[in-house]
């Protein structure tokens, strides 16, 4: 992987093409299926400069796949031996301060063949690793903007809004029945306890009937939720979710 332009400074503020630079490792990383190795190349000496880029890209590593990351020393003047070599590795681990132990390789401005086969072989002994959900840092974002409101069914309940209705019928009748008239004599002498003849009459007999039951009127309420998502825009253009804002909710019954 090549990152020209990490240690640019060629602009007026110092550091400012730094969030682009970074977006663009990001995406390279993100488009990548199965991962071998990271070699983070840097020239002339591991510097502050170099520490700030390589925590940068270590902080993207999860734990288990640290070890991925090589460290390569590229375009060396100097005649290297392994002692030197170890000296170098020390010195560019001591400096991480990662308590990972990284890989070091050494290249002078021709590569002999002992020292590519080296690095290739370092790489065969690797497990190969994925990045999921990668955790972008802040410096690849330059604005946040607010996406459009959007609706969401929260929830459904049925309940029955029926009610009680009561009905009155009228089932009053007449029936005759015997009874003594008293504007008669025997019908006079009855009512005192004398024989005396009954007389068929009319009597009202009042029967209301009241029947009540229960008609349903089952209904549904649905809560809608009112959202609006919020994205961090990295300086390529690509959207990463930030929130999902909550706005307001209301009931519809029908």
């Amino acid at each position: 992987m090549d990152g020209p332009g990490f240690f640019d400074n060629s602009s007026e503020i110092l550091g400012a093409n730094d969030g682009p630079n970074f977006c663009k490792l990001v995406k390279a990383l993100e488009e990548s299926g199965s991962i071998v190795a990271i070699l983070y190349v840097y020239t002339d000496r591991f510097a502050i400069p170099q520490k700030i880029w390589f925590d940068r890209l270590n902080g993207l590593i999860p734990e288990e796949s640290k070890g991925n990351i090589i460290v390569v020393h590229n375009k060396l003047n100097e005649v290297f031996n392994l002692e030197k070599k170890v000296e170098y590795k020390f010195q560019v681990n001591n400096l991480i301060e990662d308590g990972t132990q990284h890989s070091y390789a050494w290249f002078g401005w021709e590569a002999p063949d002992d020292q590519v086969q080296s690095l290739l072989s370092e790489l065969e002994r690797l497990p190969v690793f994925q990045l999921q959900d990668l955790k972008v840092p802040e410096i690849c974002y330059e604005k946040e903007v607010e996406g459009p409101e959007y609706e969401e069914v929260i929830g459904t309940r049925i309940e029955d809004h029926g009610s009680e209705v009561r009905t009155v019928t009228d089932r009053s009748y007449f029936k005759t029945v015997e009874k003594y008239n008293p504007n008669t004599i025997t019908g006079f002498l009855g009512l005192k306890g004398w024989p005396g003849a009954k007389k068929g009459v009319q009597v009202y007999v009042p029967n209301m009937v009241t029947e009540t039951k229960f008609i349903s009127k089952p209904m549904t309420h649905r809560t809608t939720a009112t959202y609006q998502n919020i994205y961090k825009v990295r300086f390529d253009g690509t959207k990463d979710l930030k929130e999902k804002k909550w706005l307001r909710q209301k009931e519809d019954v029908f």
